[in-house]
């Protein structure tokens, strides 16, 4: 794979928005396989993805046993055949396709190797106009898979730095279902918990009000954009309270640049 500050997801708009419900491992496996696609080539549904536990502990930089990743993904592979996406085409119509055709988790390497179902390939690939694409690392530290749908529906929008989704449109993205019905339960399990992952790893901040229809939420209106990099620390002010263990000047300078890269 690249090197982890190169990795780009790319995906066509409908995809963005279409619904979905994947646990935060299975996003990361999917998200690792979806960076290393050029999306302006052909995709066969044989084109074959792989990612290795070292190579999602490299990806989350975090202090995280490789044996516990290894479990990691091997529980992201257990349904991840079984889940789908539905595309909303009309009022009256939706589409339903599966992510993958195939998924193989090999023990002795803490290995996954995916391919993409047929269906999933034109949302991927050969893609020229009405895509939206992030580096990975943005959010490669979110800790609930809500942060990643709510940072990707944002960045959609990025240009206009504003956007409206109502609760309705919200909840079938995220296939909340039965979950969450009231608004405060949404906000507080969904939003707030997004948003403080987004304005804590990615590269924009973002922000939330709502809007009423009567007594009752019809929309959440979110005001993002992205951050004012930080004027470089100095040798001199350096201090190692933002440190890392045992880490010296030169490697958490090198550091901080990939982070803000």
């Amino acid at each position: 794979m690249a090197k982890k500050t190169n990795k780009v997801v790319v995906k066509r708009n409908d995809l963005i928005t279409a619904s979905y419900r994947l646990t935060l491992v299975e996003q990361r496996l999917l998200l690792a396989c979806i960076s290393q696609i050029d999306s302006r080539e052909t995709l066969s549904p044989e084109d074959t993805f792989e990612v290795t536990a070292g190579e999602i502990l490299d990806l989350l930089s975090v202090d995280a046993g490789k044996r516990s990743v290894w479990r990691d993904l091997k529980d992201g592979t257990e349904r991840l055949f079984e889940r789908y996406i539905v595309f909303r085409e009309s009022e009256t119509e939706h589409g339903k396709c599966r992510w993958v055709s195939s998924v193989r988790y090999f023990e002795n390497d803490g290995r996954v190797a995916v391919q993409f179902a047929p269906d999933v390939l034109k949302y991927l690939s050969e893609l020229r106009s009405e895509f939206t694409q992030y580096k990975l690392q943005y959010v490669s530290k979110f800790r609930s898979s809500y942060s990643i749908r709510v940072y990707e529906l944002l960045v959609q929008w990025l240009s206009e730095g504003e956007r409206e989704i109502s609760v309705s449109d919200l909840r079938e993205m995220l296939m909340l279902e039965d979950k969450y019905r009231l608004a405060a339960e949404l906000k507080r399990n969904v939003l707030d918990p997004a948003c403080r992952d987004i304005n804590e790893f990615s590269n924009i901040t973002v922000r939330y009000t709502q809007r009423k229809h009567g007594r009752s939420i019809a929309a959440f209106q979110f005001k993002f954009g992205l951050k004012k990099k930080r004027k470089a620390l100095s040798k001199s002010e350096f201090d190692g309270s933002d440190a890392r263990p045992g880490e010296s000047w030169e490697q958490y300078l090198q550091r901080k640049r990939r982070e803000q890269s």
